[in-house]
């Protein structure tokens, strides 16, 4: 289950000065003999209780000289304001990030549970800058350009494409797997296509644990309203890729070719490879990874050149190349070789629960 982000920020701003007002009073000490102790003006000191005036190291150090409280405990009291100052200033009429906060789909995110859901558009804003990992929403752009396997033909919301692959990312950088071992992911593949054919739920659990004992981190979410993704890879770190998958289509042949063609580019293109900026060879390649992987080229040409092509016919074949009926039939619908609505009885749909 994926848990929410949630950080306080106070919707009152203290300023430095009252802390400094108190301790004068403290110590019956009025601002004209601060000032003489501290060694500055009394226009200066003014300046910094009323706020308009930063605390500065040297200034710390001299308040802990009077008071006795350390130059960090004023610092931290200056950061902090300054800090809260820049939150609350969030919201201004010509600032960008307003229009862009009612662009993404703040409450289906909070829906899913990956945000805690504020009222407070400041406090949204702040939410988004964590989850998205920018320091201003303008960025999302720049950082998640949405280069990945899409729905021809379809209008998507750019920002709730963001959003899910920053879940995705902000999942994927938890997950405790082992270093990524090329060598190892190789050798596995055979393993995750036979975890297919296992019921349901169970078959997502048993691939993301052989994926996580070799570096990889498959994290399944389901797509956001407008958008039309089957999958994204991207490397976090050297030794972790993540890869995203949707159940789009809900047909298994659909997801499981999304599977393999990702889990394509994470092997076949390295370490550099940019989701982002993804060639039309390297889509090409993974499409083969994945389509060859699933059935055999050599076992498939003989099936549709010398057999007959019906359902007793589709089962024994998806058997004897260790794959359910459905992916077969799929196969054999992209081909042209039969009509998408014929067999499709074989193929399985998941769904996600309500």
């Amino acid at each position: 289950m994926n848990r929410s982000i949630k950080k306080f920020y106070p919707s009152i701003i203290i300023v430095p000065g009252e802390i400094i007002l108190d301790h004068m009073e403290a110590n019956n000490m009025n601002q004209k003999e601060l000032a003489l102790r501290l060694g500055l003006s009394k226009e200066h000191l003014n300046k910094i209780i009323k706020g308009h005036t930063a605390i500065t190291i040297e200034t710390a150090m001299a308040l802990e000289s009077v008071f006795g409280m350390p130059s960090n405990f004023w610092l931290n009291l200056e950061i902090n304001h300054q800090e809260n100052l820049k939150r609350r200033n969030i919201l201004n009429t010509e600032n960008e990030e307003n229009s862009i906060l009612n662009k993404i789909p703040y409450a289906e995110i909070c829906k899913r549970g990956w945000l805690e859901k504020e009222d407070d558009q400041i406090m949204q804003i702040t939410q988004l800058r964590s989850f998205f990992r920018v320091n201003n929403l303008i960025n999302i752009n720049n950082v998640y350009e949405c280069a990945f396997r899409v729905q021809q033909k379809k209008q998507f919301n750019q920002y709730a494409q963001a959003a899910w692959i920053a879940n995705g990312e902000n999942e994927a950088i938890k997950a405790d797997i082992v270093p990524f071992n090329k060598k190892k992911f190789e050798g596995c593949i055979q393993e995750i296509k036979k975890a297919t054919l296992m019921d349901g739920i169970d078959s997502f659990k048993k691939i993301k644990e052989i994926c996580a004992n070799v570096g990889v981190a498959l994290i399944i979410e389901k797509e956001l309203n407008g958008t039309f993704t089957h999958g994204v890879t991207k490397w976090l770190t050297p030794d972790k890729v993540m890869i995203i998958i949707s159940l789009r289509g809900s047909f298994s042949d659909v997801i499981w070719f999304s599977l393999f063609h990702e889990l394509g580019h994470a092997l076949l293109h390295g370490k550099k490879f940019d989701y982002s900026d993804v060639t039309e060879n390297e889509e090409e390649e993974a499409d083969e990874f994945s389509s060859n992987t699933l059935i055999p080229l050599k076992e498939y040409l003989n099936f549709v050149n010398h057999f007959q092509i019906d359902k007793s016919n589709i089962i024994s074949f998806a058997k004897s190349v260790g794959i359910e009926a459905g992916v077969v039939v799929g196969r054999l619908a992209h081909d042209k070789k039969i009509l998408f609505s014929q067999f499709s009885e074989l193929r399985r749909r998941y769904k996600w629960n309500s």
